[in-house]
């Protein structure tokens, strides 16, 4: 995925922001900050305040500044916010990006900035405008973002930060549960970048098995005719060998020849049943590839539709868990009151369902990865018939060949 396809995924994704103030074509329009700020200030108001978004043209200096303060502030959220040491993350040059536009540097902060919108409180917005974009830039997007998820792997996010989330600390029940929820989603990414490839894959085939169908057929059809003018030519001598014999002249080594021509002539016929057979038997793989083509669209949506809802029940499950160490933390204060007793149980219960919907989507995701061994089976298959088309052509080759000797002696 080169830099070039990721820069056009993130600026697609940056189009998907109405609010603002200017459009952005390319990474330049992003040097100043002020998009880039924007967008998180959508993403939380309270953390990122908007700058004054007046024109500062090419004036470096200014734009430094807005890029240092806003650094300043995505990694202050890495870190206060989401949990993360901002010591992982790879520090984009500043000074390169004002001073000379340098579209790498660029994106290792656009990178951060993506990664903060899929990983806050609201992510499934800044997911669903993700979904809405074409495959590709889909997948110049995960890869971005798998990138700086690749940074943050070695360190686990601190819950226990003050703060945003009012909490003091976290049991290790809920880092375990924390831990689960995030493997199914990365699982989830590599399946749906693993349907689009094999989608394409079927695409192809299907593509090269047509034009070979057709190749096949356009032979098959000069085959006819070749076979159509043999047989009016095999009817022109046996009326010459009828008025022949009334005349008592009949030819011995005519007949003998007529006789050979009738017999390569069923040869032809037994050939071009074969052909047909092979025809109809690559019309029904062509049928079946595009039928699968059509299915691997479906497990594509299917498994983005599941990572979505995974991603759901990850934060309900957060948020439960954080809310049952809160009841914990304060239940032999509100032992004698009914209430909050009854407050707990609620949430225990809520607890559970969710636990119980997470494990009916982990089942539901296993039973669409058993989908792989049917598609290896169907492109085996494929395999099988190639060869079998590759045969037929080199005998159709052979009584093409066989047909015109024949044509060449009879004239």
């Amino acid at each position: 995925m080169g830099q070039d396809d990721i820069a056009e995924g993130f600026i697609h994704w940056v189009g998907t922001f109405g609010s603002l103030s200017k459009p952005v074509n390319s990474l330049y329009d992003l040097t100043d900050g002020i998009a880039l700020f924007e967008i998180c200030a959508e993403i939380d108001r309270q953390w990122f305040k908007s700058i004054r978004s007046a024109d500062i043209g090419d004036n470096w200096v200014l734009k430094l500044n807005n890029l240092k303060k806003l650094y300043k502030l995505v990694t202050r959220y890495y870190e206060e916010v989401l949990g993360y040491p901002a010591s992982n993350l790879g520090e984009p040059n500043l000074g390169a990006i004002a001073k000379e536009g340098n579209g790498e540097e660029l994106l290792k902060l656009c990178h951060l900035i993506l990664t903060l919108a899929v990983q806050c409180e609201r992510n499934q917005v800044y997911i669903g405008k993700i979904m809405s974009l074409g495959e590709e830039d889909q997948r110049s997007l995960m890869v971005s973002i798998e990138s700086v998820l690749a940074q943050l792997g070695s360190a686990e996010p601190d819950t226990d930060t003050e703060g945003h989330h009012d909490v003091d600390m976290m049991d290790d029940n809920t880092s375990m549960a924390n831990d689960g929820s995030d493997d199914p989603v990365a699982r989830l990414q590599a399946e749906l970048m693993k349907s689009y490839a094999e989608k394409d894959e079927l695409e192809k085939s299907a593509i090269e098995l047509s034009t070979e169908h057709k190749q096949v057929q356009t032979k098959y059809e000069e085959l006819l005719v070749l076979n159509e003018e043999l047989k009016t030519r095999m009817e022109e001598l046996e009326r010459s060998m009828a008025r022949a014999a009334k005349t008592g002249k009949a030819d011995f080594i005519l007949r003998t020849e007529i006789d050979k021509l009738k017999l390569d002539l069923d040869k032809a016929d037994a050939r071009f049943q074969e052909v047909e057979r092979v025809n109809k038997a690559q019309e029904a793989t062509i049928a079946e590839l595009t039928r699968r083509v059509s299915d691997s669209d479906e497990a594509k949506d299917e498994v983005a539709r599941m990572r979505d809802q995974l991603q759901e029940y990850k934060h309900a499950a957060e948020r439960l868990a954080k809310s049952e160490h809160v009841i914990e933390k304060y239940k032999k204060k509100l032992e004698e009151s009914t209430d909050m007793r009854r407050e707990m149980r609620v949430l225990e219960e809520e607890l559970a369902q969710t636990q119980e919907r997470a494990r009916l989507i982990e089942e539901e995701y296993r039973r669409v990865s058993q989908l792989q061994p049917a598609v290896d089976n169907y492109r085996d298959e494929f395999v099988r018939l190639e060869s079998q088309h590759n045969i037929a052509v080199a005998e159709l080759g052979q009584t093409t060949e066989r047909v015109r000797q024949l044509e060449d002696e009879t004239e």
